[in-house]
């Protein structure tokens, strides 16, 4: 296996032994592209950690790209990107994610304030296979204070994403009754249908989130 490709398979595994003896034996590595884009978003989307802790221990602030800053949540790093130029606010990454669906989903609050303030849209629908706005990645995450802020910042909450789910189908799914309310009180359609025609109730009742259940049928679902 080529050292590259062991680079990866140890950070995806969380391995920081490994991931640490590769990048002192060739610290150019360090910056490779991998499938995900970087070993930064690898180690994020992966879970990884420790992995991550030490990515970034190696990685100077100023070498963190817009969609690493997102991901790890890093707002100052955001301000200083977006402040030279807010044209890429909205750009897809290697897999289609926004940089906000990116603080959206794994919580970075802060983050996700400042990319809103630089001009993110809030409805901007990804080019990854998920189709997802922000605010979808958000109710994917279970992040309730960035659905608060995405549906203030005006997201739709009936948006459609893959396979015509909406937001609500989601956090029914999920059985977070936090996020739910919210969504119904921001206008989520209760009846909603996606492609194999379940509603939010239905899933909410498959996966046994029976507050969630008695929630929806108090909203008219």
């Amino acid at each position: 296996m080529a050292e590259q490709d062991e680079l990866i398979a140890a950070v995806v595994k969380d391995d920081t032994v490994r991931a640490r003896a590769i990048l002192d034996h060739d610290p150019h590595l360090l910056r490779m592209r991998t499938p995900n884009g970087t070993l930064v978003l690898t180690a994020v989307y992966h879970g990884a950690n420790k992995a991550l802790g030490l990515l970034l221990e190696r990685t100077p602030e100023d070498a963190l790209s817009l969609h690493e800053a997102a991901a790890t949540g890093n707002a100052r790093r955001l301000k200083t990107i977006l402040g030279q130029s807010r044209t890429r606010v909205n750009a897809g990454s290697a897999e289609g994610f926004t940089p906000l669906g990116l603080a959206a989903f794994f919580g970075h609050l802060d983050a996700a304030k400042v990319l809103l303030e630089h001009g993110a849209d809030v409805n901007f629908k990804e080019s990854s296979r998920f189709a997802n706005t922000a605010l979808d990645a958000a109710v994917a995450g279970d992040h309730p204070d960035l659905v608060k802020a995405l549906l203030a910042a005006r997201g739709n909450p009936n948006v459609r994403s893959e396979a015509n789910y909406t937001p609500l189908h989601k956090a029914a799914a999920h059985g977070n009754l936090a996020i739910v309310q919210m969504l119904l009180d921001a206008g989520a359609d209760p009846k909603a249908t996606r492609d194999d025609g379940s509603t939010p109730i239905a899933d909410a009742r498959k996966e046994g989130h029976e507050a969630v259940v008695k929630l929806l049928q108090t909203r008219g679902a």
